[in-house]
């Protein structure tokens, strides 16, 4: 199911979130936390949605059976933020790494005990 239509099929829904916007938001935070698979969503009858999002234990329960063989699973251990020819900035989880042909820096939280 795409934001919309989870926003649309429940009045606790709408109660919790103020606009389909709100509800793509958390959406994309279960993503991130492995809790649904990210599907792009069908083109057609007149919707917007980029993405689909399904369980990754029960599969869809509605009407579009999305092709999960384009799904995109979330990887928490590296996250490339930008990549350019000439600059490259990853984020690990414990450093964020800015990379140049000639330069290389590398950001980590100071731990003061």
């Amino acid at each position: 199911m795409d934001c919309v239509e989870i926003y649309d099929s429940s009045l606790d829904v709408r109660n919790h979130a103020a606009t389909p916007n709100r509800v793509s938001d958390y959406l994309g935070n279960m993503w991130r936390k492995g809790l649904v698979l990210r599907v792009p969503a069908p083109k057609g009858e007149g919707k917007k949605a980029r993405w689909m999002y399904v369980w990754k234990d029960k599969g869809p329960k509605k009407r579009v059976k999305p092709d999960l063989s384009q799904a995109i699973e979330y990887d928490e251990t590296v996250q490339t933020l930008l990549h350019k020819p000439n600059l490259h900035i990853e984020d690990n989880g414990k450093s964020v790494v800015i990379e140049t042909p000639y330069l290389r820096i590398t950001i980590e939280q100071k731990n003061d005990e």
